[in-house]
C-alpha cells in the first residue's frame, strides 16, 4: 500500500487488475477505470493469467523524480 497527495484514474488496457485500497477492492477489466482521492492509500497488482497493462493519471501531473527519488 502506497499513498500520494496527486488524485489518480488507473485505467486497464489488458488483462486484469485488481486495486485495493483501505475500505475495499474492485477488480479492473480492459477498458475499466477506476477513480482515486489524493493522499488515499492504495495497491494495484496484476491478479489474472496474462500480462496487464496499466494506465495511470495523476492530476496535478506527476513529474518523472517522483519514481526516482530515493527517500534513504
Amino acid at each position: 500500500m502506497h499513498d500520494h497527495e496527486n488524485e489518480q484514474v488507473c485505467l486497464c488496457l489488458a488483462g486484469e487488475l485488481t486495486v485495493e485500497t483501505e475500505d475495499d477492492a474492485v477488480t479492473l477489466s480492459q477498458y475499466d477505470s477506476v477513480w482515486l482521492d489524493g493522499d488515499e492509500p492504495h495497491r494495484v497488482e496484476n491478479t489474472g493469467e496474462e500480462r496487464a497493462v496499466g494506465l495511470d493519471v495523476f492530476a496535478l501531473g506527476r513529474s518523472f523524480d517522483f519514481w526516482t527519488e530515493d527517500d534513504e
